[in-house]
């Protein structure tokens, strides 16, 4: 009696006698085996997706040019606006101080974010992160002063190119 050759259990490798089975990709359903591509608008450009959101609000690497910083500075303005004008509608007591404890959380929180944006802009002017510090005490300017200066050309020692986390 021959003995049969063991049957492989990765059928979709080009070794018959390997026993692991083959990678593949982890899947939310049956159907869906193959890697997604990046998302990208109908110029070719692609879109932000939560990795490259974190990056741009929480991350103190890489560089940032001046059209995307004034466009998240602006955001988080308004994010900052928003419990002010809440407040201002707020006709009882109780919302008036509902409204002022969202309003210190969104200002710590923004904060946050400012410098991180304003440390990467910085990075893109050929100056130390360690300068958003500045942005605390006085972030009006700071924003102001980050929105005009053009980024060195070419790469430098915080990044490749800005707009991108390395």
């Amino acid at each position: 009696m021959a003995s049969r050759a063991r049957a492989s259990t990765a059928p979709s490798s080009s070794s018959g006698w390997t026993r692991r089975p083959a990678p593949r990709l982890r899947s939310t359903s049956c159907c869906a085996t193959e890697r997604r591509l990046p998302l990208k608008d109908k110029g070719g450009h692609r879109l932000p997706d939560l990795g490259m959101f974190t990056w741009f609000f929480f991350s103190y690497s890489g560089r940032v040019g001046r059209q995307s910083y004034a466009l998240g500075g602006i955001l988080l303005y308004m994010a900052r606006l928003f419990p002010v004008y809440q407040m201002l509608r707020a006709t009882d007591e109780a919302g008036q101080s509902f409204w002022s404890g969202i309003f210190l959380i969104v200002i710590f929180a923004t904060l946050v974010c400012h410098m991180a944006l304003s440390a990467k802009r910085l990075h893109d002017i050929g100056r130390s992160g360690w300068f958003a510090v500045f942005f605390v005490i006085g972030d009006i300017l700071m924003f102001l002063f980050l929105c005009f200066p053009p980024g060195t050309p070419g790469p430098n020692r915080y990044g490749s190119q800005p707009d991108s986390p390395r």
